[in-house]
């Protein structure tokens, strides 16, 4: 099988401990997988969404770079990534050392049981939209052809409200 380079972004957040540490060796793992680590937007600090109250704020990233291999593959990476620093997939909405998700694999539309890309949170999640603004503003939402510099800009009120702490990178 022939592969080409994709472009893809990942979220990275964590909402447990040294969030600021857990971040770093996030961003060193995932650069170490990507053949061309491109950016990432600054540190965001967001409140917890549809999780049991006392939950810690998220420390959120969003990275852009080029991965040489299938959406599968890089589903399989980022797994890796978070077992080796701690997290148990043992059900959703619990607190985590580490969260990778890939939100965009090219222009791709995957629905499959493992892997939805686009990621189907992108646009309810504030920190999404601001950080693939800040990284990728020109590129396009595969679903709803509008770029993300449109789409935050665009963005329900339900969504604007979501708050966030913006740090430096």
């Amino acid at each position: 099988v022939f592969l080409l380079m994709a472009e893809v972004v990942l979220s990275l957040g964590t909402n447990v401990g040294e969030r600021e540490k857990w971040m770093r060796l996030m961003l060193e793992h995932v650069g170490a997988i990507l053949d061309a680590p491109g950016k990432h937007s600054r540190l965001m600090e967001t409140s917890p969404l549809g999780v049991p109250s006392g939950h810690g704020w998220y420390l959120n990233c969003i990275v852009l770079g080029e991965y040489n291999g299938t959406p599968l593959e890089l589903l399989e990476q980022c797994f890796r990534i978070e077992r080796e620093l701690g997290r148990t997939h043992k059900g959703l909405l619990k607190p985590r050392t580490a969260d990778i998700d890939i939100l965009l694999f090219n222009d791709l539309i995957i629905s499959e049981e493992r892997l939805q890309v686009p990621h189907p949170a992108i646009l309810q999640r504030r920190f999404c939209l601001e950080g693939l603004a800040e990284v990728a503003p020109r590129m396009r939402h595969p679903m709803v052809e509008r770029t993300f510099e449109e789409l935050l800009a665009a963005m329900p009120q339900d969504v604007a409200d979501q708050e966030i702490l913006f740090r430096t990178r």
